[in-house]
């Protein structure tokens, strides 16, 4: 089941528009008139009342961005008529909002924005599912990469922010997927997290350095995703990196498509059952 609202007051005055504060979670009503919880649509049961959210949500995508004339992050969605449940009163506010956030996809430009906007919702993070970059990608190198939408942002402060975004979003149960819009280098990347017997080829090196850095960085939300009884495939599953790593790291050894992200994935389990414990 999705989380659930607070349960709080409701209020007899429709005819003015509530005031309320979508990034600190608040809501604050006009009017202080008491109605009993048993009326209407809070008499119906939670199951109910979910799945009426559940079908007003639906496939909702809400944009995130910076607005440079308030220096705050504000948001942009295909609501419509949806989003009158969210100024019914403070009981359906708490839970809409709760299902709103678990339901929508959230496209945010880049890690950066991502780790702001994080700090501004609290506690709304508990609720967040799937989480997308619009951003083509970020780069730790300057070099000719067939997109023209990307900015050069140094690896060592990326992988910072990346950190950063990982603890505050290790308390998410729901959390399903993650971008990450990065294109790293493992240039500087000398040691490894685990001994290879293996003898790897130079190709898988730098697949398994490259998974090394993610898996170190995002280790704090792999292991609360883990605590919350997620499996082995959904933990490994959980971020998403981007395809220009190994398109690169393919075109230049002259690989088989889909050969790097399936080393990848495999050395991912690997890390994830010797420093998690699934």
């Amino acid at each position: 089941m999705a989380p659930q609202g607070s349960p709080g007051e409701s209020s007899r005055k429709r005819s003015r528009s509530p005031e309320f504060n979508d990034w600190e979670g608040r809501y604050n009503l006009r009017s202080k008139v008491k109605v009993k919880d048993e009326w209407g649509f809070l008499a119906l049961p939670q199951e109910v009342r979910n799945m009426v959210y559940g079908l007003a949500f639906v496939q909702i995508r809400i944009t995130v961005y910076w607005d440079s004339r308030t220096k705050r992050c504000r948001q942009r969605s295909d609501l419509s008529g949806s989003s009158s449940l969210l100024h019914t009163c403070k009981t359906t506010y708490a839970e809409a909002r709760a299902m709103l956030d678990y339901s929508a996809t959230f496209e945010i430009e880049d890690m950066e924005y991502l780790e702001m906007w994080l700090k501004k919702i609290g506690m709304r993070v508990l609720n967040l599912r799937v989480i997308k970059l619009t951003r083509s990608f970020q780069a730790a190198f300057v070099r000719k990469l067939g997109i023209e939408n990307f900015r050069v942002l140094k690896q060592r402060e990326y992988r910072a922010i990346s950190r950063r975004v990982a603890q505050l979003l290790s308390g998410c149960q729901h959390l399903e997927s993650l971008d990450l819009g990065y294109l790293y280098t493992t240039k500087y990347q000398k040691t490894t997290l685990i001994e290879y017997k293996d003898n790897p080829r130079d190709w898988k090196v730098q697949v398994r350095l490259l998974t090394e850095m993610v898996f170190e960085d995002m280790l704090l939300l792999l292991a609360g995703v883990k605590s919350f009884g997620k499996t082995l495939d959904q933990v490994v599953n959980l971020l998403e990196i981007h395809p220009k790593n190994f398109e690169s790291i393919t075109k230049y050894y002259h690989l088989n498509n889909r050969m790097p992200e399936r080393e990848a994935a495999r050395h991912m389990r690997v890390l994830a059952r010797k420093f998690i414990g699934i």
